[in-house]
């Protein structure tokens, strides 16, 4: 069954398992609401770089998009997509420009950092937080990385930039600097198998579907096994139950299918033909019968 197959089927307007493109498609659990709150209080009073670690396909980037909708008022939010970051001066670049500030490529290093600084201590003064999320962090060079310690902590051991990183390992284990000491790492939390029947019901729901529940308990708990409670492998296991043919026949719907067999000419026609010339045969009266022929002993005189 092809996507615009299973689409109209279940009558859903978007697949339902792709990523998640609004907060309202994001599913959160107890644990990832614990996770959420502490990285908004880490933000505001700690001193250290955040690092949330995950495996590929644990909802990093989900959780990033829901903090970047959901984020305080009193944060000054800088993202930065890893792929725009090669270079020391790439991440130059493009945090002076997100911020609308003049970037002068000849400044050395020193005096660009102390610039930034200089802003961001400004921010504070103003009310503000600097905030700064990178994701796929894991991709950053050991001289972006040590650049961000820098920027995070000043001299005085007071954070001048909130630093936020996502990542599939710890920053900790890459980075030989003085400043290790000042790294927070959360990880993110899979679903055991009551939270997978929950989201799928959820990603459904948010993609239009009104029935009943169309994945079983049996197959839920299949999903959860073989993901491990990973969003990204149940999203594609959930996928590929849907678009299977099999899954649309329930245990209680056999009178739904009898009907759709019974209406179905394919199967009715052949079965018709066979009555019709069962009964044909059974009412058509015999032909005349052929004459018996008997012998007669006959004695002569």
């Amino acid at each position: 069954m092809t996507d615009d197959q299973y689409f109209n089927h279940y009558g859903l307007h978007q697949d339902p398992f792709s990523d998640v493109k609004d907060k309202k498609e994001f599913f959160s659990t107890p644990e990832l609401e614990h996770r959420i709150e502490l990285i908004k209080h880490l933000i505001e009073f700690s001193d250290r770089i955040l690092v949330i670690t995950g495996e590929v396909g644990s909802g990093k980037t989900s959780l990033l998009n829901y903090l970047l909708t959901e984020q305080d008022e009193k944060w000054n939010l800088c993202y930065l997509p890893f792929n725009d970051i090669n270079t020391v001066e790439d991440f130059f670049l493009h945090i002076y420009r997100d911020q609308g500030l003049e970037f002068r490529e000849l400044d050395s290093y020193a005096s660009k950092i102390a610039s930034l600084q200089d802003y961001f201590e400004d921010l504070q003064n103003k009310g503000f937080i600097p905030v700064l999320f990178i994701d796929d962090a894991h991709y950053l060079s050991i001289e972006i990385l040590k650049l961000l310690f820098e920027l995070a902590i000043t001299e005085q051991k007071k954070p001048a930039l909130h630093v936020v990183l996502f990542s599939e390992t710890n920053i900790a284990e890459l980075v030989n600097h003085k400043n290790l000491g000042f790294i927070h790492c959360l990880d993110m939390p899979a679903f055991d198998e009551e939270q997978v029947a929950e989201y799928l019901a959820h990603r459904l729901m948010c993609s239009g579907y009104q029935g009943d529940n169309v994945i079983d308990q049996k197959l839920i708990k299949s999903i959860h096994k073989t993901s491990n409670g990973l969003p990204v492998l149940i999203n594609e296991l959930a996928r590929r139950a849907l678009q299977d043919p099999a899954i649309n026949v329930k245990d209680n719907n056999y009178l739904n299918l009898i009907k759709s067999i019974a209406l179905n000419p394919r199967y009715t026609l052949p079965f018709a033909l066979v009555l019709v010339a069962c009964f044909v045969l059974y009412t058509l009266p015999s032909g005349p019968s052929k004459p018996s022929i008997q012998s007669k002993e006959v004695e002569l005189p």
